[in-house]
């Protein structure tokens, strides 16, 4: 199944759930989708996703992810939680990357140009990410902890140990395992 395949399966089931919050998840989808690079941005600069459309599939394989260990691991869990957290926990990275003219010597290789850091935004992809959806809708205590640290134990920062949240745990994991096993760049010994 192709990236696109697999994304409008994942809103079928947000648009298909009893969640109050489906009409303003559907209209943050489409201003994302109609408004911002969301389709087309890379999911980094050098490491995971490093390529056009790097963010959704990275969004994809994570929201598939969350929906495998939710079943596994926490099944009281809303299934539109799970894709809810795996497809937004990124978004905060729409219009962080830009990707800067190839060099004489990429040209003469067949590179493209190389993705660079968008310094004009200032706050992490995690709180922006927050905010995004924010301006949409409200997010349930666990989805915003979930999105808020889903980096912490990569980054340092202690914080999420203070929180029992199953699904930040969910997140975590299944974002980690989709950075190492199911996208190009991710492991350094690949």
């Amino acid at each position: 199944m192709s990236i696109e395949e697999r994304y409008i399966s994942l809103t079928n089931i947000i648009e298909s759930s009893n969640d109050p919050r489906r009409d303003d998840i559907h209209r943050l989808l489409k201003h994302l989708e109609e408004d911002t690079d969301w389709l087309k941005a890379p999911a980094s600069t050098r490491f995971h996703g490093s390529c056009e459309g790097g963010l959704i599939e990275h969004s994809v394989n994570v929201a598939e992810l969350c929906i495998k260990f939710k079943k596994l691991l926490a099944p009281e869990i809303d299934i539109t939680s799970a894709v809810i957290i795996g497809l937004l926990h990124d978004v905060g990275k729409v219009g962080l990357y830009i990707q800067k003219e190839p060099t004489e010597k990429q040209l003469q290789y067949g590179y493209p140009g190389s993705i660079v850091y968008n310094d004009k935004i200032l706050n992490k992809h995690e709180i922006r990410s927050l905010q995004i959806i924010g301006e949409y809708t409200n997010l349930t205590e666990d989805e915003f902890l979930a999105i808020q640290y889903h980096n912490s134990p990569w980054d340092g920062n202690r914080d999420c140990a203070f929180y029992k949240c199953k699904l930040m745990t969910i997140l975590q994991m299944a974002d980690y395992y989709s950075v190492l096993y199911c996208e190009k760049g991710g492991a350094k010994n690949e």
